[in-house]
Parts: structure tokens; sequence; C-alpha cells
């Protein structure tokens, strides 16, 4: 599972990569997906190498290269389907389908108010996904002035 600490999405995923290529991704992005980790998780889940043509541009291609093993990263082998979640407190992915995951485990980022990520993995011989939606909806979650 993937730990933030309050830290920024892309900070933990360049950490698996070597210092030249970290700041080569770190100049190539918008500094408004760096800085969002809602926008920069979907921007990278949503990458598809397939999706490139003989006439794609160099940025479609230098994207492809550069992040398509940031994906590798955040999939970490739980399938290739992914859903875009949405409520009223928070946005998010759910990572595969828990028919068709190894081992039934599926992912879920979730994204709260200011920055916040939260990763859940669910996991079960025989969950299913109207658990998975029943958890999804009874989620609520306190920001740090609802602490105390």
């Amino acid at each position: 599972m993937i730990d933030l600490n309050n830290s920024l999405l892309i900070d933990y995923l360049i950490g698996h990569v070597n210092q030249k290529d970290r700041e080569k991704i770190k100049n190539i992005l918008v500094e408004d997906i760096y800085r969002n980790n809602y926008k920069l998780a979907k921007f990278i889940l949503y990458l598809d190498p397939n999706r490139l043509q003989l006439f794609s541009s160099q940025d479609e291609v230098r994207d492809q290269i550069m992040y398509t093993p940031l994906k590798a990263l955040l999939i970490q082998g739980r399938g290739e389907k992914i859903y875009e979640l949405k409520n009223l407190s928070f946005r998010g992915f759910q990572i595969g389908n828990p028919k068709k995951s190894n081992n039934s485990i599926v992912q879920l980022l979730i994204f709260g108010e200011n920055n916040r990520q939260y990763n859940f993995l669910v996991s079960g011989k025989n969950i299913s996904q109207e658990e998975i939606d029943f958890m999804l909806q009874s989620m609520q979650f306190m920001g740090p002035s609802d602490n105390g």
C-alpha cells in the first residue's frame, strides 16, 4: 500500500526513479498537476500506450514513455480496470474489479479536501462490488479542523 504521510503523490512515485529522471519528470509536469494529487493520479492512471499513433505528438510520446512506469507503481498488478469515484465529500479511483483482480484485491485511491489522499486495499475471497460500493457510500472523512 502507498503511504504518503501527507506528502505529494508525485514525490512518492518519483522516489522510485534515479535523480536525473526525477528532475526531468518534475520539469515536464504542469505545476497544477504536480501540486494536485487527484489530477496527477488521473493523468497517470489514464495513460495508455495503445493510444499512440504514427502521428502522435512528441509530448504524447514523451508522456507515455516517462509516466507509464509510474502507472505500474499505482496499479501494482491489481488489474487494468479503473473506475472513477465521486460523491459529496471525496473523489477518487477504484483500481481493479473484485471478480477479476488477482486474489480479489481492489485498491481505492480516495482524495479528500486539502489534497489529502487515502489509500485502501479491499480484499477477500468473496468480496463483491456491492460491498465495496456500500463501504464507499459509508465513508466520511474528518478534516484537521474537525479533530478537536
